[in-house]
């Protein structure tokens, strides 16, 4: 298949979402010199700087609505990756993520119906609470209309066609050869952001709401799979190890032991990336990678993954795999080595001591 079919049938099997209908107001107002009893002279020209924004409603009474738009977006981020300024989901997948979208939609509009019958109540509370100021949030509200204009929850689905004019179609296939890029960027960031905040902190098991993300990531990646030929492997390592974790109860011992080492994978760009690759190669089986996650038996064959330099990586769990990967430092250098000892723990939870530490958390060199 020649590049551009490959494009073409990427963008065939893809519907686009936008977000671009859902929006809110910010309940700030820019401040002026009036606000602040200054004439135009005593005040810089906007070239050089401005006075900031006020407040004009307290910011807890637009968290609902802000929530809301989260939860649209993460609902595409689960199942999608960015494109176009929106969200390229598997065809697939569009039916399930309308029945998310819609509902959502629905919490939305009903948050706007509810915070617009209020709002004056709000408006008077916001000013009650900070008499000092009311002429000053008073002088820059908006009229309800106006506000209602501004809050809005809606989406559109999208199917993509390449223009027949190559000239044409060529910034359109620019933006589908990032798509692979950009999709193992966002799980690259997604099991990062997991693991600081889910394995860092040297706890031992687990329950089935931390195995979620790591579930969701899977799905993800299985769902895409068809944007990057490297992740159709990937996906099915990831499901492999998903399998020994159990779906009730507690997630701990070597179940947790695994999932710890499938996030660790996932967390690290340049092991992500190699492994994909030399699993598409065929230089790796999937029966060698799910072995070594789950301290199976190790393959006879061998493959030595590049492994990233904790300078490169301070905060991306690159290092988690086994002290010996790590760079060596002169053991007369106590100050730095106490440093290293100490990011190891934060990012891991690993706590590094003269005896081996006997953790489920703790991990050996993943070498295939």
């Amino acid at each position: 298949m020649s590049n551009s079919a490959n494009k073409l049938s990427i963008l065939k099997n893809v519907v686009v979402f936008s977000l671009a209908d859902t929006s809110l107001w910010t309940g700030r107002a820019k401040m002026t010199a009036e606000d602040l009893g200054l004439t135009e002279d005593q005040v810089p020209p906007e070239a050089i700087a401005s006075l900031g924004s006020k407040r004009l409603i307290d910011g807890d009474a637009l968290k609902p609505g802000s929530k809301v738009r989260y939860l649209m977006r993460r609902a595409c981020m689960e199942v999608g990756t960015r494109f176009l300024g929106g969200f390229a989901v598997a065809t697939e997948e569009a039916e399930a993520l309308v029945g998310k979208l819609d509902q959502l939609v629905l919490v939305g509009e009903a948050f706007k119906k509810t915070f617009l019958a209020t709002l004056d109540n709000k408006l008077d509370a916001w000013h009650a609470n900070n008499p000092k100021w009311r002429h000053i949030m008073s002088a820059g509200t908006p009229e309800r209309e106006s506000i209602g204009k501004r809050i809005s929850f809606g989406y559109h689905a999208i199917m993509v066609q390449s223009p027949e004019n190559a000239t044409v179609a060529k910034s359109l296939f620019g933006a589908v050869d990032m798509m692979g890029s950009n999709l193992v960027d966002e799980i690259v960031s997604e099991a990062r952001a997991f693991v600081e905040r889910s394995l860092a902190d040297g706890r031992e098991q687990g329950s089935q709401k931390t195995v979620g993300p790591i579930r969701r990531l899977a799905n993800k990646i299985h769902a895409l799979r068809f944007i990057d030929p490297s992740l159709g492997a990937m996906a099915e390592v990831v499901n492999h190890v998903l399998k020994t974790i159990p779906e009730i109860g507690k997630v701990e011992a070597q179940s947790f032991f695994n999932l710890t080492r499938v996030a660790n994978l996932l967390a690290s760009r340049s092991r992500f990336s190699e492994t994909s690759r030399a699993l598409h190669e065929g230089r790796l089986t999937v029966e060698d990678v799910v072995k070594t996650l789950t301290g199976g038996t190790m393959p006879d064959k061998r493959v030595e993954l590049p492994l990233e330099r904790a300078s490169d990586s301070a905060m991306n769990a690159s290092d988690i795999f086994a002290d010996q990967s790590a760079p060596r430092i002169p053991e007369k250098d106590a100050e730095v080595m106490q440093v290293v000892a100490k990011i190891r723990e934060e990012v891991t939870g690993v706590r590094i001591q003269n005896k081996p530490a006997q953790r489920p958390t703790a991990v050996e060199p993943l070498d295939f």
